[in-house]
């Protein structure tokens, strides 16, 4: 009986708590902002906190591998892009879209190797994407031969890393 008395209580006091929050925050964006901020630290630092360790950094107890740094508008060939596909840790991992080159590495999980769209790392994926296909084809990665509704997927592609991914280059 006790034991129900004190879980009552908390769901009270929890079902308080939450009606307070939302009261303070609605209509108010840069409160909420402030409080997911707030919270985030909080977590972080009950967590462990951030330790560099070398070239890996410990968040908690997790260890996350530095990534080296990419040249500012640097000029990527078939080549040199190929090396940027994933495999090497510690590497970015790059994707082109008609000459463009985006750092897909914050998606990692997806582009790297055994994600479900690896195939886009480290090379050119204009054909792949605008014909909506994980693998290549014998005329990859030409596109002069794309019908207008592959032009326009493949733009929709482009707009969409674009607006994710940070441009790191160009590719000839």
């Amino acid at each position: 009986r006790l034991l129900s008395l004190v879980l009552n209580h908390k769901e009270a006091f929890a079902m308080d708590l939450w009606h307070s929050f939302r009261d303070a925050i609605k209509g108010s964006e840069i409160t909420l902002t402030v409080s997911l901020t707030a919270a985030y630290f909080v977590m972080r630092w009950f967590s462990g906190g951030v330790k560099k360790e070398g070239s890996a950094t410990t968040v908690g107890e997790k260890k996350v591998l530095q990534i080296e740094p990419l040249k500012k508008d640097h000029i990527y060939n078939k080549d040199e892009l190929a090396t940027y596909n994933g495999t090497t840790p510690g590497r970015a991992v790059l994707v082109a879209i008609r000459g463009i080159v985006f750092d897909v590495t914050e998606g990692k999980t997806f582009y790297g190797p055994g994600g479900p769209y690896a195939a886009f790392a480290g090379v050119n994926a204009s054909r792949m994407l605008a014909k909506m296909q994980t693998a290549s084809d014998d005329r990859d990665p030409l596109i002069d031969d794309l019908t207008s509704a592959e032009i326009g997927s493949l733009e929709s592609w482009e707009a969409f890393f674009g607006g994710k991914y940070p441009v790191v280059g160009t590719y000839i």
